[in-house]
């Protein structure tokens, strides 16, 4: 467990994204906590790897990917304290509610998900 005032003194790099920019901004600002030395903020993925591999920055990620990820011994991974949480979802346009077609694709990608992500399903509640 890693608590947001311990991440505040450390190097970050992290990926730039809207949603995940605003977790970031709302974190620090609502516990009054210094912002993190920024290293790096990029849509390099690569290069932030290679940030944390090196041991020059640490960087977030979010449990669903972390769960798809192929996971080296170079990396530790932590929970965040407080927790920050989001969810996706799939918008059915009114204008097509009887369509056959959106509602054979939304129940394919559900199958899909809780198919392929069973065991995430079953840490975390959807």
């Amino acid at each position: 467990m890693l608590t947001l005032e311990q991440l505040s003194k450390l190097p970050l790099a992290y990926f730039n994204e809207p949603v995940l920019n605003k977790f970031v901004k709302r974190a620090f600002e609502e516990s009054d906590l210094e912002y993190p030395t920024l290293i790096l903020h990029s849509t390099n993925i690569e290069r932030i790897n290679s940030l944390v591999r090196s041991s020059k920055a640490v960087t977030f990620s979010d449990t669903f990917t972390q769960s798809m990820r192929k996971h080296s011994d170079d990396t530790l991974l932590l929970d965040l304290e407080p927790s920050q949480w989001f969810h996706v979802g799939v918008l059915e346009s009114p204008a097509l509610k009887n369509n056959a077609g959106q509602r054979a694709y939304v129940q394919q990608l559900r199958a899909l998900i809780g198919f392929k992500h069973r065991h995430y399903l079953t840490k975390y509640t959807v």
